[in-house]
């Protein structure tokens, strides 16, 4: 008996520890308001996350878009930027930044689709910058968004052809969008560096950066989630959304990406049941693929959409 007592003692010490792991695991990656998130850390420790000079994206959104909003589901004030291409077209794109991103960041594609006809509109996810919301989704509830801003193009022109394009966590959103009932003015998407599902992207962090294995931490960390912000990790599977998606797609990644495994793409690519282009760019880092090798990225880009809008 006292054996019995022991281990079930042990057992229960373990699972106290993780869920104060997961906890702190949801805090750091996913609630803006804690007090250990990295902003909150490089405030206490008199440091910055760096950004490159976006003062001319600034400028565009300052001067050349519209501010518009709406409410999520759960009541947050969601904003974006709106971007008429100065002539009469029924070409959308809503372009979806990244974790921790910035509208700012999602600028050099507006620029281009401009260019080539779109009007563009750039949301500010929830949890993100001046939209509200306190936990990110990591995809799960930012999908749901976007479905509010797709009904907000089609309102805006019910005869919309939209294209989908988003990075990071912004492409595995449109990824979990791609295999639910779009609107039929959903024409095509691309996703560029997203990953294959939240289980798998927060087990690699943990491995790469804290050396911890993801078992029972993770189911831990999805328990807590759902708790507090409302959804477990397995609302969040890019890899079984795209295996029912439903449109043609466009899937990108750095050869070199850091942060989310290059092999991640091979994966969500060969699941994909719909007509569908691949672009690996060599010596590409996160969220680097149109900057690295900006002529491969917009012909592989243009010449798949083409075929749909």
């Amino acid at each position: 008996m006292t054996a019995l007592y022991i281990v079930l003692g042990i057992v229960l010490f373990i699972l106290i520890v993780c869920f104060f792991g997961g906890n702190y695991l949801v805090s750091f990656s996913l609630d803006r308001e804690s007090k250990f998130n990295l902003e909150a850390k490089a405030k206490r420790e008199g440091w910055q996350v760096k950004r490159p000079d976006y003062s001319k994206e600034e400028a565009f959104l300052k001067n050349d878009t519209i501010v518009e909003h709406i409410f999520s589901r759960d009541g947050f004030k969601l904003t974006a930027y709106y971007a008429d291409c100065k002539k009469k077209t029924n070409k959308f794109v809503l372009l979806i930044h990244g974790y921790g991103g910035i509208p700012e960041e999602m600028v050099p594609f507006a620029r281009h689709y401009l260019e080539k006809g779109f009007n563009c509109l750039i949301p500010v996810m929830r949890a993100h910058g001046i939209s509200e919301g306190r936990y990110m989704g990591m995809g799960a509830l930012e999908k749901f968004d976007m479905f509010l801003w797709l009904d907000f193009i089609c309102k805006k022109n019910p005869d919309a052809e939209i294209l989908l394009h988003g990075v990071s966590m912004g492409g595995a959103t449109v990824m979990m969008m791609s295999g639910m009932n779009l609107p039929p003015n959903v024409k095509v998407a691309v996703e560029d560096c997203g990953y294959t599902s939240i289980h798998d992207i927060f087990s690699n962090k943990l491995k790469t950066l804290f050396h911890l294995p993801s078992f029972p931490m993770i189911q831990m960390a999805s328990l807590v989630s759902r708790m507090r912000a409302g959804y477990s990790f397995s609302k969040g599977n890019s890899l079984k959304s795209v295996s029912k998606a439903k449109i043609p797609m466009v899937f990108i990644h750095g050869q070199d990406d850091g942060f989310i495994p290059v092999e991640m793409v091979d994966k969500v690519y060969n699941a994909c049941p719909t007509d569908k282009t691949k672009l690996i760019v060599p010596g590409a880092n996160h969220i680097k693929s149109l900057s690295t090798a900006p002529v491969d990225y917009w012909n592989t880009v243009d010449n798949f959409i083409k075929k749909y809008i």
